[in-house]
């Protein structure tokens, strides 16, 4: 029986569509700057090339501040970056120590500390072994930050400041699939624990979310079940507005999410419900409209004028609501924004402007 050719990167099919897109992938000219670029920024800095901007320690390499995935050629973008460890091993790690410590839900004091745990606090020497680069490539400084940084002084602050986030924080934005699946098992033994119907809801919508990010059809299933199970509770009223929206909103997710055959149409009844749901909660409404948007832009296979007015508009008022939350989360909307303006067959010139106002908006 004759097999298939192995599809990689060396097989000439696959090369032949490298050709074909790298006309509209300018990385590969960047990349014949970086010397020149890289002169200027000895040519500057002298000495100091050699050590990191940030901690000071040698061993560097040369880190973009601006993405040139987002079109940032190299010239006036390099900085010298230690260059250590990847942050996801340690973070998996100091994830399944902090749930492994977590305080019973009756001790509100103590429950209230172990929340303010910062990620270095369960790092001890192994913080030596993680780069700067890393911390910067992995999300732990942000680029206004980066942005900020004097690179003819040191700034130790900026390491500190990235090494001490919330473990909280840590877990959501940061946590591997390993710890996810440490999560689901302490969520389920504190589910248990739970008699009031809104804390047991609440807890439920974690479950909910932790285990549609794992993406598999195990964990899928494990999430819809948890829907199932709740339910009642949720259409009793025996729980509270925000509560009871972010049930809906995190069910929509699921549906939406679900692998290999996702329910649009369903999440987005319960989208509707959620923004319905949430009462005075405005930031609860918020999130749910912004879904809400990106759902039926994904549902439409056509959009008129009207539509995306309509979207953009709703988009603007949603996203108001939500002033000073995290700039990633806001960032994606508003890339949203520029799919519905592709979709819709937008003017060029107003994608465009709408791709460089995310890039001012960054930083």
């Amino acid at each position: 029986m004759k097999l298939e050719p192995e599809q990689s990167s060396q097989t000439s099919e696959i090369r032949q569509l490298g050709t074909l897109l790298k006309p509209w992938d300018h990385r590969h000219l960047f990349r014949n700057h970086m010397s020149p670029a890289w002169r200027s920024v000895r040519e500057r800095l002298g000495d100091r090339v050699s050590k990191c901007i940030v901690c000071g320690r040698s061993g560097v390499s040369r880190g973009h501040v601006r993405p040139q995935e987002e079109g940032f050629p190299p010239l006036g973008n390099l900085v010298p970056l230690c260059e250590r460890r990847h942050v996801s091993p340690f973070v998996s790690d100091a994830l399944n120590e902090w749930w492994s410590v977590e305080p019973c839900m009756g001790d509100q004091i103590r429950l209230a500390e172990w929340r303010k745990l910062p990620f270095s606090s369960f790092l001890g020497e192994a913080k030596a072994q993680i780069g700067c680069h890393k911390l910067y490539d992995d999300g732990f400084i942000s680029l206004d930050t980066m942005l900020s940084c004097d690179p003819m002084r040191l700034n130790p602050q900026v390491c500190l400041d990235a090494f001490n986030v919330p473990m909280p924080a840590l877990d959501s934005n940061h946590g591997p699939a390993t710890s996810r699946l440490f999560r689901l098992k302490r969520l389920k033994e504190r589910i248990k624990l739970r008699e009031d119907p809104n804390e047991r809801c609440e807890m439920y919508c974690e479950y909910i979310s932790t285990a549609r990010r794992l993406g598999s059809k195990h964990a899928m299933k494990s999430a819809l079940e948890a829907v199932n199970k709740v339910r009642s509770q949720v259409q009793s009223g025996s729980v509270t507005p925000r509560v009871r929206s972010r049930f809906y909103y995190e069910e929509a997710l699921t549906w939406m999410q679900r692998h290999p055959d996702p329910d649009v149409s369903r999440a987005i009844e319960c989208l509707r419900e959620s923004v319905k749901s949430a009462g005075n909660e405005a930031r609860s409404a918020a999130m749910s409209a912004l879904e809400l948007i990106h759902a039926e832009m994904f549902a439409s296979e056509f959009v008129s004028t009207a539509q995306r007015q309509d979207w953009e508009r709703r988009q603007e008022s949603a996203l108001s609501a939500l002033q000073g939350e995290n700039v990633r989360w806001t960032v994606n909307h508003r890339l949203h924004r520029a799919e519905i303006r592709i979709k819709a067959h937008f003017q060029p010139e107003a994608l465009l402007a709408e791709i460089e106002s995310i890039r001012v908006f960054r930083g």
